[in-house]
């Protein structure tokens, strides 16, 4: 049970980051409470979460929550394995809640980008839902 709070904790926070920053100073504490399902104090400690262990640059105004710089994630290489793998990965998560179906495009774009033209019709027949040659 504990391990279904965290991951629901961890899935909520990613959903705060992406909420927050789509639509800066559009989210304030009560109305992230409401969509979350859960209280006011949670999403306080979710917000300090972010602001001081995660160090993201969140900011407070009376409209409601902002990040002063977006967090950005440092670019990373990957072998064709991982590439592949994390490819595969991303694809079955398309399937999960609290996934945003644009970053999840662009995540298998940018994923897909990595491999050679040659491997993209091969890419492609492997989608789940692909029809079978």
């Amino acid at each position: 049970m504990e391990n279904l709070q965290e991951t629901r904790r961890t899935a909520r926070l990613l959903d705060l980051v992406q909420r927050i920053a789509n639509a800066p100073r559009q989210w304030t504490r009560k109305r992230l409470a409401a969509e979350y399902e859960v209280s006011e104090r949670q999403i306080t400690k979710d917000l300090e979460i972010l602001k001081h262990w995660l160090h993201f640059e969140l900011e407070h105004a009376r409209e409601g929550y902002y990040f002063a710089r977006v967090p950005r994630l440092p670019a990373a290489s990957f072998s064709f394995e991982e590439a592949l793998a994390l490819l595969l990965a991303v694809r079955a998560g398309a399937a999960l809640a609290g996934v945003d179906g644009e970053a999840l495009g662009a995540a298998v774009g940018r994923l897909e980008s990595l491999f050679p033209r040659e491997l993209h019709p091969v890419l492609r027949a492997a989608e789940p839902g692909a029809a079978d040659p």
